[in-house]
């Protein structure tokens, strides 16, 4: 017997549907929490500031500071010239990532559905269902 997909998509919506409107009332639910341990969270990391340390130590817990660093390149062939000027000393800045998917299509495009050297690719197809 074949499978009722039609049957399966408003299966699938309902459920979907369902847990969309629980999550909407849990976030209502908690929200006031969030904002309290926000605030909280605010006051400790003031009065840690303000006492000059980096980490307290409770019978509850620690509370600590730690500075996230993100690195931004502003001028990508500018900061390529400075590192490969001296690339012994600065080389290890460099990191290359991911190849930009629509340049890598372009190429493979222009070159018989090949890759470029050296990039390997990997995918799997999933199975998206919207509202009508």
């Amino acid at each position: 017997m074949p499978i009722d997909i039609a049957s399966l998509v408003a299966q699938y919506q309902q459920i979907k549907l369902h847990l969309e409107q629980q999550s909407a009332q849990f976030a209502a639910y908690c929200k006031p929490y969030n904002e309290q341990i926000e605030q909280i969270g605010t006051t400790i990391q003031a009065a840690m500031i303000e006492q000059g340390v980096k980490s307290v130590k409770t019978d509850t817990g620690t509370a600590y500071l730690s500075t996230i660093v993100t690195p931004k390149i502003t001028d990508k062939e500018k900061f390529l010239d400075f590192v490969l000027a001296d690339w012994d000393k600065y080389g290890a800045m460099l990191q290359i990532g991911a190849p930009q998917k629509a340049a890598l299509q372009e190429y493979m495009d222009e070159n018989d559905n090949r890759l470029p050297p050296h990039v390997d690719i990997s995918s799997f197809t999933r199975i998206n269902i919207r509202r009508a």
